[in-house]
C-alpha cells in the first residue's frame, strides 16, 4: 500500500476516533510470532510490552486497531510456523486480522492470496466509512 494513501486512511480513522499504526516489520512479526509461542504468554498487552514506546497507561484496545503489513507477517509465520494468538482480541488461529478488541467487529484477513484483496477491502471500508468501529 503507498505511503500516500496509509496516510489518507490513518486521518479519515482518527476523524472516527481510531489510532491506525503504522505496519509491523519483518522483525517486529517475527519477534511477536516468538512471544506468541509461550502458552502463559499470549495477551496483546503482554505482548507489546516488549516493544519500544507501547505505551500501557495509555492503551485503549476498544480505540485501536494495529496495522500488520501482511506480506511481511506472513513470510515471518513461514519461517516460524506460529501464528500470533491474542487471548484477549480473538484472533482466532490461521487468522491474520485487524481487530479492535469486540469480536463482532473483527475484520479478518486470511493467508494466502486473498491478502491484499482484503487488504484493500478493509480500507475501503474505512474510507466510505462502512466498517463498525
Amino acid at each position: 500500500m503507498n505511503k500516500n494513501l496509509f496516510a489518507s486512511l490513518k486521518q479519515r480513522a482518527l476523524t472516527q476516533g481510531v489510532r491506525l499504526r503504522d505496519p509491523i516489520g519483518f522483525a517486529e512479526a517475527s519477534k511477536l510470532a516468538n512471544l506468541s509461542a509461550d502458552e502463559n504468554m499470549l495477551t496483546l498487552i503482554e505482548c507489546l510490552k516488549f516493544f519500544d514506546g507501547f505505551d500501557e497507561e495509555n492503551f485503549d484496545p476498544a480505540s485501536e486497531i494495529r496495522l500488520w503489513s501482511c506480506d511481511e507477517i506472513a513470510l515471518s509465520f513461514d519461517k516460524s510456523n506460529r501464528l500470533v494468538k491474542f487471548s484477549d482480541f480473538s484472533l482466532m488461529s490461521e487468522v491474520y486480522g485487524f481487530n479492535i478488541g469486540k469480536p463482532s467487529t473483527v475484520f479478518e484477513i486470511h493467508s494466502g492470496t486473498s491478502v491484499a484483496k482484503s487488504v484493500e477491502e478493509f480500507y475501503t471500508k474505512i474510507v466510505v466509512g462502512d466498517l463498525d468501529f
